[in-house]
């Protein structure tokens, strides 16, 4: 007599239909397959969560002609796809979280010349106190190692006439450079000498025409941004644009693409919204419904097949990945150093109270290994089970619980899901039913 494997269901399954197919969702360990109907009858009969059995005795459950054969062969594609196991049950244990620094994102200043809508730090025309001086900046990016990547921002970086200097500094201690501007003080000398350097700009543009990008970065703006661009593109700098969707611009989207494409744009990045300081204070305005958010990630998710489009907004799916979010969260990778020295473990993150030190007080590592940093990052690991909208979700190993950040930004609360929650539910169960070949 054949002696048949023993299997178990590690977690709770979850079950998607679409006419007679179904998309079968593992919690634990965050796992999917999709099957027909005569697969959902053998799954539907499977003893839920770790209690054991073989194919002999399922065999007896099922009706029909069904072959042992058949069976077994069908239990090892769904233990193939980790929604069976065999042997002692796995624990399913999210990535180590460890404190380092891969690149630094530097304001320079928090004055711009611009007054945009969404803005997540306010930046405008006021006085910046505390900024940092020269020195500061330069021996912070020297506790780094080379060639991380070093972002120069603002506010509006150009408006300090040190900016230059400080990234020819970097770049001969061969450090990966970035310039993140508006777009608007460039000029010829400046795009000929950021092409020599070998320096990525990126220039942030909000549509395709004056109508769309003036109403959220001001009017006149655009004129400015384009002619910038086109005396980037000339000199044969590396151009980069992002686009940060809003209610008001989102569905220009794949015209700001074709026009940015035809200004000879290599590559575009999708910011996320941050309900913060402008942001916040027009967030009724600018921030998109669901139903807008999904709208435009499915446009994205298309362009993003014949065009280098980067960004997560909301995260884009890879199935290869199992439990792809604690992967792609910049936590204590990317530092974040504000105009007046404060330093945050995320380049994104500019929220009071994800600050973990000063510059001006103490060095880099002190702060990534202070407690506070080591709080994030023990909250990243857990947050699925300390926000109770996570804790029985079926999706909760595939998104981590969303964005600290944002979580901050719009509850103030760090233990909160984000505005993206409702959104990367319906995506993720989108892109599966996308990828995943019937079985």
């Amino acid at each position: 007599m054949t002696i048949r494997k023993d299997y178990y269901i590690a977690d709770k399954l979850f079950f998607h239909q679409k006419g007679a197919r179904y998309l079968v969702v593992s919690r634990t360990p965050p796992a999917w397959i999709i099957v027909n109907s005569a697969g959902y009858e053998i799954i539907s009969k499977l003893p839920m969560h770790n209690k054991r059995f073989n194919s002999m005795q399922l065999l007896h459950q099922l009706e029909g002609d069904l072959s042992i054969d058949d069976l077994d062969y069908f239990l090892e594609k769904l233990a193939l796809a980790h929604i069976l196991f065999q042997g002692d049950a796995p624990a399913f244990v999210q990535p180590n979280r460890t404190i380092r620094i891969g690149g630094a994102y530097i304001e320079l200043t928090s004055q711009c010349n611009l007054h945009c809508k969404h803005c997540y730090v306010s930046a405008g025309l006021n006085t910046s106190d505390n900024l940092l001086t020269k020195d500061d900046i330069l021996n912070a990016i020297y506790q780094i190692e080379p060639p991380a990547e070093i972002g120069f921002s603002g506010g509006e970086p150009l408006l300090r006439d040190d900016c230059l200097p400080m990234v020819r500094e970097v770049v001969a201690k061969g450090y990966r450079c970035s310039l993140l501007t508006n777009g608007t003080l460039i000029d010829d000398s400046i795009a000929e000498e950021l092409s020599a350097l070998g320096v990525t700009v990126q220039i942030s543009l909000e549509g395709a025409t004056a109508e769309v990008n003036d109403q959220i970065r001001g009017k006149g703006s655009f004129a400015r941004i384009v002619k910038s661009i086109e005396i980037l593109v000339k000199h044969g700098a590396n151009v980069r644009v992002s686009f940060t969707p809003t209610a008001s611009n989102f569905r220009d989207f794949n015209s700001f693409l074709d026009f940015v494409k035809a200004q000879g744009v290599q590559s575009v990045h999708v910011c996320t919204f941050t309900p913060q300081g402008r942001g916040e204070t027009n967030s009724n305005e600018l921030m998109m419904t669901t139903k807008e958010l999904l709208e435009f990630q499915s446009v994205v998710f298309d362009a993003s097949k014949n065009f280098d489009i980067a960004g997560n907004l909301p995260e884009t799916l890879d199935t290869s990945t199992v439990g792809y979010m604690w992967d792609k969260c910049p936590l204590a990778g990317s530092i974040h150093i504000g105009y007046d020295g404060s330093i945050y473990p995320c380049e994104i993150a500019a929220v009071n109270k994800m600050i973990i030190g000063n510059i001006k007080t103490g060095t880099l590592s002190d702060a990534l290994n202070s407690e506070r940093t080591k709080e994030f990052i023990q909250n990243s690991r857990q947050r699925i089970e300390l926000i109770d909208e996570c804790k029985e979700c079926e999706w909760k190993h595939f998104c981590g619980g969303g964005c600290m950040v944002l979580s901050l930004a719009q509850n103030d609360e760090l233990n909160t899901t984000d505005y993206l929650c409702a959104c990367r539910k319906e995506w993720f169960e989108r892109i599966l039913w996308s990828k995943i070949p019937c079985q």
